[in-house]
């Protein structure tokens, strides 16, 4: 997994980390809207975005992400997060890198 830094501040840095997703083959994981370091985007080797949680771990060389899973309303956690809810990248939200080029 490939970690970008810096918040997406609109649509068109999402189309540019979801075209790198595409164009090297992997994911690539960049910080959302909502400034909680567990909770970021993930963009898809096929183009797509969906926000996503992950654990977070110190080491000696800065923070560690593991454990991508989907920000989905199907757990109680993002359900009843306002902090999910409040997002621009909504709890099972998916855009495609076509729609993201429209926007």
């Amino acid at each position: 997994m490939v970690e970008c830094y810096g918040v997406l501040d609109d649509f068109a840095e999402a189309v540019v980390v979801a075209a790198v997703a595409r164009l090297i083959g992997h994911r690539c994981l960049v910080p959302d809207d909502t400034l909680n370091p567990g909770r970021h985007l993930l963009a898809l080797p096929d183009g797509t975005l969906r926000p996503a949680h992950v654990d977070v771990a110190d080491t000696e060389d800065g923070s560690a992400h593991s454990n991508a899973r989907p920000c989905t309303i199907a757990t109680q956690r993002c359900r009843e997060s306002v902090e999910c809810r409040q997002s621009r990248w909504l709890p099972d939200q998916v855009v495609a890198l076509a729609d993201l080029a429209l926007a």
